[in-house]
């Protein structure tokens, strides 16, 4: 057709060979062969495409495996917007196309991956990211501890108990790392079915790699009268029947005790459930 840019003239075949090719994209690159650049609204039109049927998903496909380019003009839309015109990449420039989108696929690829995670699987990933030497590249010993703390005391108190036992926990060659209960209920609770389910499912949880997410929990108490409610003593029967290590911690004097149970108290009072009970003082 002389004016490939006037439809009228050429709707019906341009449809019929729409219908006819083997996929949308197959038809653009036909179009484009023959008819030399074009913008989306301009292959629309030639297809008698609707706006819920629009060339642009499969004109992006395209550019995205470097079949196609930005030519580098622009024309104006119906609605006098300026579009971009697409053209043929030369088959000898395909593959650089390729390797320059590489980076902005990449990029979409994450995003579509990290969308489809859940929470937990986000916080292990990073967790293991942070994890890693900035020098060598290897994973440092990392010992993870599960702060049990009262569900009434305050974020800025959580956040500077967390602080202090980081300082407190981590030695030579191993890092500290502190999860509050608050956080982690927040973010697993509802993953793993509810309050109950959380509870059992922390002493034992694991990371995506199969590592223990926590090796260990800190109560804090008043050492005179360690009081513990219902959901902290279920926690703490968790990690003693894992064989993993249980403290309380004085939150006044920041001594640590090793807890080898947990008595029932049978106060009607749910944040004095159980008292616990200390190892022997060597």
């Amino acid at each position: 057709m002389s004016d490939p840019f006037d439809p009228t003239g050429y709707k019906d075949t341009s449809r019929e060979a729409w219908q006819e090719s083997e996929s949308t994209e197959q038809s653009i690159l036909m179009y484009l062969e023959e008819y030399g650049p074009a913008t989306d609204e301009e292959i629309e039109i030639a297809f008698d495409l609707t706006v819920s049927r629009s060339a642009r998903p499969s004109r992006t496909a395209l550019r995205n495996e470097g079949l196609v380019r930005d030519s580098g003009k622009r024309r104006d839309t119906l609605s006098n917007r300026s579009a971009i015109v697409w053209e043929l990449t030369p088959d000898n420039e395909i593959e650089a196309q390729r390797m320059a989108l590489a980076p902005y696929m990449l990029k979409k690829r994450i995003k579509r991956m990290i969308s489809s995670l859940e929470i937990h699987e986000l916080i292990h990933i990073v967790g293991l990211i942070k994890s890693l030497d900035q020098e060598g590249g290897e994973a440092m010993p990392e010992a993870r501890w599960f702060l049990a703390h009262s569900k009434s005391e305050t974020l800025p108190v959580v956040e500077h108990w967390s602080s202090l036992l980081c300082e407190q926990l981590t030695q030579p060659g191993w890092k500290a790392c502190i999860t509050s209960g608050r956080d982690d209920y927040a973010l697993r609770a509802h993953a793993v079915g509810g309050w109950k389910r959380w509870c059992r499912d922390v002493p034992r949880c694991q990371r995506y790699d199969g590592e223990p997410m926590f090796h260990g929990i800190v109560v804090p108490v008043d050492l005179i009268e360690p009081l513990v409610g219902r959901a902290t003593a279920l926690l703490i029967g968790g990690f003693i029947d894992n064989n993993k290590h249980v403290y309380a911690w004085d939150t006044s004097n920041h001594w640590f005790s090793r807890v080898v149970g947990v008595d029932e108290t049978g106060l009607d009072d749910w944040t004095a459930w159980g008292r616990l009970a200390f190892a022997p003082t060597p």
